[in-house]
């Protein structure tokens, strides 16, 4: 038990390095990503959400949306920054730590994040990147406070 709670106070760490973080790689996507790249978030996001409204297991989808707009930034170092980072957060992947279908809440932030970058808002994508973290976090805290 100890152990878990733990691994899911390293995740809240991780969780809050990732926005830090993201805040500064949406901006650098909003500013370099491709109308092609865009258009491939499209299908993925796509893909993701129809997964999502048909209740099936979408944590692949969601591990390659997040990919995708790593990759976005076209910056190598910051992109293996990342890479790092996702090392600690694999199990958000992988329904983490005897969590039931976590992070459903954060699903429908998906399409409003990729509609504003594919808007090239950089405020509004932040803001909509905060929400589905704030999903995120909540959903841990709360189990942590049940565990």
């Amino acid at each position: 038990m100890l152990e878990t709670v733990g691994n899911k106070e390293r995740l809240l760490e991780a969780l809050e390095a990732r926005r830090a973080m993201e805040k500064e790689l949406l901006a650098m996507v909003v500013h370099s990503a491709t109308d092609q790249e865009m258009e491939e978030l499209g299908q993925v996001t796509e893909r993701l959400m129809e997964k999502v409204r048909a209740n099936l297991q979408d944590t692949a989808e969601d591990k390659e949306f997040h990919e995708m707009i790593y990759r976005m930034c076209h910056n190598q170092v910051f992109y293996a920054m990342l890479n790092l980072l996702d090392k600690y957060t694999e199990k958000f992947w992988e329904f983490p730590l005897d969590m039931d279908d976590p992070f459903k809440a954060s699903m429908p932030y998906h399409e409003e994040l990729y509609m504003a970058l594919k808007e090239r808002d950089v405020k509004k994508a932040q803001k909509i990147n905060n929400k589905l973290l704030d999903c995120v976090y909540e959903d841990i805290v709360a189990h942590l406070k049940k565990g």
